[in-house]
């Protein structure tokens, strides 16, 4: 069959459909989704227990927003926060992963836990 369109053969195309995560969580190999809480809904990926509060008072010029986790009220109640992931973290046994976090305490002992 004879083509009825006159194109340069030097034209090449790519076509990318992010599909379940294909390029956040796939081709971008973030495991974290929204690791700096700078989706326009800051929270999304995230759940929360506890007093969390986002900050924007801007510490860190190119990821103006952090989490603020307060005190809950009640020595038997706990503040945190946990990443959903792109449909879960996906972890291998035996594998390496970086991780950071900036984090401070005030006055009282800090915990941070990967589970």
């Amino acid at each position: 069959q004879k083509s009825v369109l006159k194109y340069s053969p030097r034209c090449t195309g790519c076509f990318f459909e992010d599909i379940n995560y294909a390029a956040d969580g796939g081709l971008y190999a973030e495991l974290v989704k929204n690791r700096s809480f700078e989706f326009p809904q800051h929270l999304m990926g995230w759940n929360t227990f506890g007093n969390v509060k986002v900050m924007d008072d801007g510490p860190f010029e190119r990821n103006p927003h952090y989490v603020r986790l307060g005190n809950p009220g009640h020595p038997h109640k706990h503040t945190g926060i946990e990443n959903e992931g792109f449909f879960g973290i996906g972890v291998k046994e035996g594998a390496e992963y970086r991780f950071s976090v900036w984090a401070r305490g005030e006055n009282q002992k800090l915990t941070v836990e990967l589970i």
